[in-house]
Order: C-alpha cells, then sequence, then structure tokens
C-alpha cells in the first residue's frame, strides 16, 4: 500500500486531527501531531490491511533554533510495505508519548534519543541514559552540544574528525615498478630435428 493511501486511511480513521504528507525526500513521510502518535502507532499496528507490525528505527532530530523530531521507520512483515512518520515537538522542552505500548523495541530506541537529544517519553517504563552515565552533563547529538571539561576529575579530550580533504593531499603516490627487461627466448626447434648453433663464415657473418 502506498503512502497516500495509507493518509487516507489515517484520515479517515482519526476525523479532527491534522496529518500533513511531506515528499520530495528520499522517503516521503507522513507528519503527525505529537499527543496524537501513540493512537495512530497503535491504529497502524492493528488495522489488517496495514499491519505495520516492525518499527526498524526511531530517530531524534535537532532543528534549531525552535523545534525537535522524532522519526518512525515501520515495516510490514506481512504486507512488505513501509511508511515514515515524523512528530515534532518544542525544543526548549521536547516531550513525546512513549510507543513502547506498540513496539517493545521503542523502549531501547526512545532512551538512545533521550539520551543523545534529552527527548522526553512521557510514560515510559525506565526512561534513563543507555550509552552515557547517568550523571553525565548535556545530550551530545544537540547541536548546540558543548563537552564538559572534567568527568569526575578526569579531563574529557575530544578528538578532532579528520579533515578527509587533507587526508586525500597527504596520500603518498604508490609508483608502479618498472617491469624487467626480459631477452627473447630462443625459438623452439621444429620436431624432427635439433637445435645448433649458427656457424660463422670467414667474413664474420653467419649462415
Amino acid at each position: 500500500m502506498g503512502v497516500q493511501e495509507i493518509l487516507e486511511k489515517l484520515k479517515t480513521r482519526f476525523e479532527g486531527v491534522t496529518f500533513e504528507l511531506v515528499e520530495g525526500k528520499v522517503d516521503p513521510f507522513i507528519k503527525v501531531p505529537a499527543k496524537n502518535v501513540a493512537e495512530v502507532a497503535s491504529f497502524l499496528k492493528e488495522e489488517e490491511a496495514l499491519a505495520f507490525d516492525s518499527l526498524m528505527c526511531l530517530s531524534g532530530v535537532d532543528s534549531p533554533p525552535n523545534t525537535m523530531a522524532v522519526v518512525y521507520h515501520l515495516f510490514s512483515l506481512k504486507h512488505r510495505h513501509k511508511l515514515v512518520l515524523k512528530v515534532e515537538t518544542p525544543r526548549d522542552h521536547p516531550s513525546v508519548p512513549t510507543v513502547e505500548q506498540v513496539w517493545r523495541t521503542a523502549n531501547w530506541h526512545e532512551r538512545e534519543a533521550y539520551d543523545m537529544f534529552g527527548i522526553q517519553f512521557e510514560n515510559h517504563s525506565d526512561l534513563r541514559r543507555i550509552l552515557c552515565p547517568d550523571d553525565w552533563e548535556g545530550y551530545p547529538l544537540r547541536k548546540d552540544y558543548k563537552t564538559q571539561e572534567f568527568y569526575h576529575g578526569i579531563r574529557v579530550e575530544v578528538a578532532e574528525p579528520p579533515d578527509p580533504l587533507y587526508q586525500a593531499k597527504q596520500k603518498p603516490k604508490v609508483e608502479k615498478a618498472a617491469k624487467p627487461a626480459t631477452s627473447a627466448a630462443p625459438k623452439a626447434a621444429k620436431p624432427g630435428t635439433t637445435a645448433s648453433p649458427q656457424a660463422a663464415k670467414p667474413d664474420g657473418k653467419t649462415e
């Protein structure tokens, strides 16, 4: 089923809820109001004609100065179709209802989005950091993130990413080795004959 057909089903099921189809991207997506995302997710999974039983990925997105977003990539193992949802939330207090009651895998996905972006997931059963220590300062994937100078008295050093252009300029050139000169091999004698050195004539010429 195509994304336009799915959108029509959502509009029919959730009258009064504003959905927006955004195309022209790698994957078209449907924008869903944050307050409705849990019930929309449940419908997408339980509706027989849709059966989105797999949450492939849930990602946080930082869009300063005012917005953060959560993006959901869904797939139906039964119908072999896919869908992308996007939910936006204010950046100064990012909060979205959890969908872990719909897809259990969302538990860890949402914890990672919380850990990296600081997005709160309402009614999550265990919303705590999953990659950073519990007392880490800040959210590393926010675009204004500043790494703390010390962590428990240990200096925190962040390696600068390598410059690909610099690396390309500094890459040593490898010259191909010259092929060794080879002398022509003597012609093989015809069957039934023997090879013999050419006799020299008195004038120095050979026969």
